[in-house]
Formats: C-alpha cells, sequence, structure tokens
C-alpha cells in the first residue's frame, strides 16, 4: 500500500467518525470489511486465517496469529513503527471511538464473510493508538451462531 493510499484511507476514517454517527461509521466499516472478505474468496482465499493474514501483510504489518484452541486465538499485528496504518500515530483522545467504530465491526465482518455460521468477538488488549506501540494485539473468539 502506498503512502498516499494510506494517507486518503487515514483520513477517509477520520471524516467518517467526524461528520457521521457512531452507527453511520459502524455500518460502513462493517459493509467494507463483508466486501473485501469477498473479494478475497473470489481470488480464492477461503480461510479466515489466511485472510487475516494477507489483510495485515497488505497493510505492511507482520502477523501472527496463534491457535489456543478451537474457540480461541491471539492475534498480534506488527510494524515497523508506531504507527497503525488505518489509524495513524499515538492518539488517545480517538482510539476507543475508532476501535468501535472502525476496527472491531471492519474486522468481524471480515470474518463473518469467511464462516457466516459463527460469530467473532474480538477484544483488544494492546492497540497503538491507545498505546503507541509498534503492534496491536487482541483476543479472538469464534461462537457457532445458535440456529
Amino acid at each position: 500500500m502506498t503512502k498516499a493510499a494510506v494517507k486518503f484511507l487515514q483520513a477517509y476514517f477520520k471524516a467518517m467518525m467526524d461528520f457521521g454517527n457512531q452507527d453511520t461509521s459502524k455500518a460502513i466499516s462493517t459493509d467494507l470489511g463483508a466486501k473485501l472478505g469477498k473479494m478475497y474468496q473470489k481470488m480464492n482465499i477461503v480461510n479466515f486465517e489466511k485472510g487475516l493474514k494477507k489483510m495485515y501483510k497488505v497493510l505492511k504489518g507482520k502477523p501472527k496469529i496463534l491457535k489456543i484452541d478451537d474457540k480461541n486465538y491471539d492475534v498480534t499485528i506488527t510494524y515497523k513503527k508506531p504507527f497503525c496504518p488505518i489509524g495513524g500515530s499515538w492518539n488517545i483522545k480517538i482510539a476507543k471511538q475508532f476501535q468501535d467504530s472502525v476496527c472491531i465491526p471492519y474486522t468481524q465482518s471480515f470474518l463473518n464473510s469467511f464462516e457466516p455460521n459463527y460469530k467473532f468477538k474480538g477484544e483488544i488488549k494492546k492497540c497503538i493508538l491507545f498505546n503507541g506501540t509498534s503492534f496491536c494485539k487482541y483476543k479472538l473468539h469464534i461462537e457457532e451462531e445458535e440456529h
């Protein structure tokens, strides 16, 4: 991803949060995540773990996905600098809103596009915007949808 594309993406997400309400931001993020998942499936990336790795590599991250058991994973994405390609540099003022409006709904819908019979929940442990680190870390929990 080029530097110009990263800056555009960051400006887009920040404007979305500034001008829309949280529900609007969540809806757009959810839609975009699902579309990316469907696009990956058309490229024969049909496993959510492979999809996650590809998504983070495109953003110049180094993903590590550790399967704890059938329902739990630890996900860590390391970057060369303490800079989030989506949210930018450390900014505790927007971190929580950004997580709730962009990161979580985007990632959940992306994952759900691979496994529609499951519900994905993420618990963010470390965030570049919140902690100023050069990595993001979250716990991913998977539950089968009740029908």
